[in-house]
């Protein structure tokens, strides 16, 4: 008896308009590592991201963003890169990613009180963390996730795109000069990066990946400055115990929350595969 056809297995998420080439993907890559040349170039001193997020505007990152958003605009790569919302989403993560949005400005806010920080410096922070999020969000787990051949499944495509997006923050070495930090901060990256991914996959929307995506960025550096407070004054203020905590909490989640998604969705491909078609 002939072998019964396979069903084919389903795109990771609809991918609807114009995919960009997998080339152009690595010419923003190799593009956007310029000013780190510069930097190495014109020996300026290292110093943490923590204090680049800080101590005054990202202008680099804000040119990035509008070099993003002019590729994504006159590409037409709107809809294939998730900038266009999708109906009929899964809400678990989606749960997940807004509490811990909800979480860090929480964070962000009662750091900000304690350190003593003008409304401007709070400004500054989050304008930055919000470009990096349009920068790598769209990059990644956009103009990337969609540029990789359809044939692969969506596993493959959240192992590579997080993989990708980890050893993408090994580079912070050449601006820190910690590079052991900088592959601890790569390793942590590439689990969070399943957690977005995830968002990725089960939304098929970039906005909350975006927004997640800074939020993170701004509680970890709001927490890194509101640990070191908390522990040169002896300061025990309830609110911003209780929010670290909770962010904490929350950030451990959402990479537990990618893993999560990445094994069941590859059971549930493996389970695909098993799947023939009826005979006729």
């Amino acid at each position: 008896m002939p072998a019964q056809p396979r069903r084919p297995l389903p795109e990771p998420i609809p991918v609807q308009g114009r995919r960009p080439p997998l080339w152009l993907v690595a010419v923003l890559l190799v593009l956007f590592e310029v000013p780190t040349v510069v930097y190495l170039a014109r020996g300026l001193p290292k110093q943490s991201i923590r204090d680049a997020l800080t101590r005054g505007f990202a202008w680099m990152e804000l040119v990035a963003a509008l070099v993003i958003a002019a590729v994504v605009l006159v590409g037409r790569y709107r809809q294939a890169v998730g900038w266009v919302p999708r109906h009929g989403v899964r809400r678990a993560v989606q749960g997940i990613a807004l509490a811990l949005v909800a979480t860090s400005l929480v964070l962000l806010l009662s750091s900000a009180v304690e350190l003593g920080w003008r409304a401007g410096k709070t400004g500054v922070l989050v304008a930055n963390v919000l470009l990096i999020g349009v920068v790598e969000e769209t990059l990644f787990r956009g103009l990337l996730w969609s540029s990789l051949p359809r044939r692969w499944t969506a596993t493959r495509i959240l192992l590579v795109t997080s993989v990708l997006f980890g050893a993408w923050h090994i580079l912070n070495g050449f601006t820190t000069g910690d590079w052991r930090g900088s592959a601890l901060q790569a390793g942590i990256a590439a689990l969070l990066g399943l957690g977005l991914g995830a968002i990725r996959l089960r939304t098929g929307w970039l906005g909350l990946g975006i927004v997640t995506h800074a939020a993170i960025d701004a509680g970890v550096t709001a927490a890194s400055l509101a640990a070191g407070h908390l522990v040169r004054d002896h300061a025990t203020p309830a609110l911003l115990v209780l929010s670290l905590l909770v962010f904490e909490i929350l950030y451990v989640t959402l990479a537990v929350t990618g893993i999560v998604v990445l094994i069941r969705t590859a059971m549930a491909e493996r389970r695909a595969r098993r799947l023939v078609v009826a005979p006729v």
